[in-house]
Parts: C-alpha cells; structure tokens; sequence
C-alpha cells in the first residue's frame, strides 16, 4: 500500500471512528432528551457501518459479497432514523412505539435479502436486479431524507433555534453522503473513496 492510500485510509476511517465514539457517548448520555440521543447514536452506528463498509471495499481485494449488499441495506436504515430523530426534536412527549418500528422493515428485508448472495451470483443473476435493488435504497433514502426535511421546515416556527440548525446541518450532510454515493456508481465521475472522506468531513 502506498503512502498516499495510506492517507486515503487515515482520512477515510477518521470518520468511521469519530462517528463510533460520539454513537457510544450519546447512547450513555443523560443529559437533553435521551431518546433524542438515542436515535442520533443509532443514526451514527448506521452511518458509520455503512462507510466502514465503503473503505474496506476501497482498500481490500476479498471483501465477502454478502457484507457489500448488508452494507448497502443499512442505507434503508437511515432515513428513518433521521425522521425518528426528527419527531423527537420537534415533539416534546415523543416516544416510540411498535408502529414506529414499521419504518425498517425495508431495511430488514434488504438485509435479509444481502444474506442470500454468493460471489457466482454476480455472473448468474441478470444486471437488472442488482440495477434495481441499487435503485430501490438510494430512492428510499432520499425519499425519507426530502420528506423529514419537509417536515423540519413545517415545524420551524415551534422549534428552538439550535435545534432547527441541527436538524438542517444533518439534512445538509445526508445529502452530500447520498449525492457522493450515488455518484461513485460512476467510477469514472467521483471516486468511491470520496464517500468516507466526505463522511469524515461532515
């Protein structure tokens, strides 16, 4: 590996790191609103295994299939998480409760769905499943990220100011996340790599 792929990896992993700590920190932490908190860190853990994914993909050869298509199921994991995390901004007696729960059934599914594949598949299995399964989490992903965005700025008006900004910094950063990603299906436009990095910077 050569010193610049080195750097790659430092930069890259920095945010998987970070973002590991800060989940670990919040889950334990009492103070604001916990269940606040607590969906942040869920968030954080989503997010930093799905670009933990992305950097062993970048820098290892024989990186199992069946972790490429988890990682790519926790994407349907994280809209709702930010929706969650959203309500509970915005309404001081939120709590969850079993409907709530509903919201990742998609994401269980694709993960379900990411245990079934083996490396042959990739040669078997006609290019327009994995086009449409592709298609599929990034849609959801947005879909969800546009919605609760919506939402934030409906509920704007009842909102403290830091809590407005917070929830529009996210919005900003799962955006740039989404749009990195979905560019890198284009090797030739965006590297992969440039997803971690980003993640770290945000």
């Amino acid at each position: 590996m050569s010193a610049y792929d080195i750097i790659l990896v430092v930069i890259s992993g920095l945010g998987v790191i970070h973002g590991v700590f800060l989940a670990v920190f919040l889950w334990s932490y009492t103070k604001g609103n916990p269940l606040s908190n607590k969906l942040l860190s869920a968030l954080l853990i989503v997010l930093s295994f799905r670009v933990g994914k992305s950097v062993f993909l970048e820098f290892t050869d024989n990186i199992d299939i069946k972790i490429i298509f988890v990682g790519l199921s926790a994407i349907m994991a994280i809209g709702p998480l930010y929706y969650l995390f959203a309500l509970s901004c915005t309404r001081k007696s939120f709590q969850l409760t079993k409907k709530h729960f509903l919201h990742f059934v998609p994401a269980i599914i694709g993960f379900i769905i990411g245990l079934q594949f083996e490396e042959h598949h990739t040669e078997t299995l006609p290019l327009a499943l994995f086009a449409t399964l592709f298609i599929s989490y990034y849609l959801h992903f947005l879909i969800y990220l546009l919605l609760s965005y919506r939402y934030v700025l409906q509920q704007k008006d009842g909102l403290s100011i830091d809590n407005f900004i917070l929830l529009r910094l996210f919005f900003y950063g799962l955006l740039i996340i989404w749009i990195a990603y979905v560019l890198n299906l284009f090797d030739d436009v965006i590297p992969y790599v440039v997803g971690p990095i980003l993640y770290s910077i945000v």
